[in-house]
Formats: structure tokens, sequence, C-alpha cells
């Protein structure tokens, strides 16, 4: 229920989606990304990336790969929490 929420508030505010309903009932719906949110998608993408160099830009390569090993391991780790 809080993604149907969700994703109405989304639908009603912003132009970066469009919502269709299933034929059959209407309880079924589904989202598309609409070029305006397409656009907007490309650019936080853009910005992150940005970001993410400017963050990592003190480590070296080895500090780099060792530091996406500790954050693979603690995402694998976090992920079986939850089961």
């Amino acid at each position: 229920m809080a993604m149907q929420r969700h994703a109405q508030t989304v639908t009603d505010t912003d132009d970066v989606n469009a919502r269709t309903f299933g034929s059959s009932d209407g309880r079924q719906a589904t989202l598309q990304i609409t070029s305006s949110g397409r656009a907007m998608h490309e650019r936080i993408a853009e910005y992150l990336r940005h970001r993410q160099e400017q963050v990592l830009a003190g480590l070296n390569p080895e500090e780099r790969k060792t530091l996406s090993t500790i954050l693979k391991k603690a995402a694998l780790h976090a992920a079986l929490l939850d089961e």
C-alpha cells in the first residue's frame, strides 16, 4: 500500500513517469519513465559519477580496490540480516 501511495504522489506531482492501469480490474498499474524522467536520471547519474570521483580522488588504485572489496562484503552481509 505504501508503494501505491508513493507512486500516486510521484505521478501526480512530477513529469518523470506515466502511469497506466491494467485492463482487467484497474488494481494493477504500470509506471513508465518519461523522456523528462530519463533526462533527470541522466543528470543525477552524471552528478553522482563526478561526486564519486571527487570523494575517491585521495585513494590510489590499490586502496580503491580494497575499499570496493570491503563494501561488497558488508553489503552481502547486510543482505543476509533480513533473511
